[in-house]
Order: C-alpha cells, then sequence, then structure tokens
C-alpha cells in the first residue's frame, strides 16, 4: 500500500472500488488518508485541527472520520480532496455534538458518536441522514446531500 512521507499507514477500510483508508502516524499525531489507484494522499485537516482518523468510506469516494485539536473532535465528510466539517450543519438547538463519524452508506448516511450536551452523557449513537432541503445555492446536485448531513437529522 505504500507509505506518506515514509511513514507506514494503516488501513481500516476499504470500498468495493478497492479504495482504502485509514490512519498513519506522522511523528506527533494520527493524520487520515485515501489509497487510490496506487497513490496514498494525506486528507488534511479542519482549520485549528491537527489529528485526523479516517474511518469509513464509501464506493462513491465520501471519506468520514474525525478532525482534532488537543481539546475537542468534529465530524467530517471528505470527497474529492476537500474535507467539510458536518458539526457546523448542526441546527443551533441541537442537544447532539457529533465526534466520531465512523461509517457511510452509498446514499451518504453517515454514523457515529455524539456526545449530549443537556446531560453530559457520552456516547450516544446517531445516524445522520443528507437532507437535500437546505442545501447552500451553489452546490450541485450530488454536493447537496454530502453537505447538509447532519442538518436535520442527527437521531440517537
Amino acid at each position: 500500500m505504500g507509505t506518506i512521507g515514509g511513514l507506514p499507514t494503516g488501513p481500516t477500510t476499504i470500498n468495493n472500488k478497492g479504495q482504502a483508508t485509514g490512519i498513519y502516524f506522522n511523528g506527533a499525531v494520527n493524520r487520515g488518508f485515501i489509497w487510490q489507484d496506487g497513490v496514498t494522499t494525506d486528507l488534511g485537516a479542519l482549520p485549528g485541527d491537527e489529528a485526523v482518523e479516517a474511518d469509513g468510506i464509501n464506493d462513491r469516494g465520501q471519506i468520514v472520520g474525525q478532525s482534532c485539536s488537543p481539546t475537542s473532535c468534529r465530524v467530517f465528510v471528505w470527497q474529492n480532496g476537500t474535507m467539510t466539517d458536518l458539526n457546523a450543519f448542526l441546527p443551533a438547538e441541537s442537544s447532539l455534538y457529533p465526534f466520531v463519524a465512523d461509517g457511510i452508506k452509498a446514499a451518504g448516511e453517515i454514523v457515529g458518536l455524539a456526545f449530549d450536551k443537556n446531560t453530559g452523557a457520552c456516547c450516544r449513537g446517531y445516524v445522520a441522514i443528507p437532507d437535500s432541503r437546505t442545501a447552500t445555492p451553489h452546490a450541485t446536485a450530488t454536493e447537496q446531500s454530502e453537505l447538509t448531513a447532519l442538518t436535520n437529522s442527527c437521531s440517537p
């Protein structure tokens, strides 16, 4: 599977198209990667974060996982070189704060773990279902379901 900068990779998931994802240790923190067409590529991180764990990939090549600072983690979806913070799409009144995204189905449904801000309970499972009704005006039909995955349906 190769290395990134000479560092060994630890694959965790693979899709039906032969793309794989996982983590590697860059000497300071874990980082996420995608392996496709014989090339291993670092996924990057959300702004202000340094550690990334890539935990799931679907056949569309969408990757989910968590991007973390030293004090907290946020869930993301990565596609075509772009990592999107899914926590940014939660309604302000949501009591859940997703911090782990473990898997993503072909249609974009995401499963993971969330912290309940009202009770302090950890950990509650959630299923995030894409909701294209609130997509940004400039998003394409494909992007709409990807970018609004947590908008209305972070359910225990």
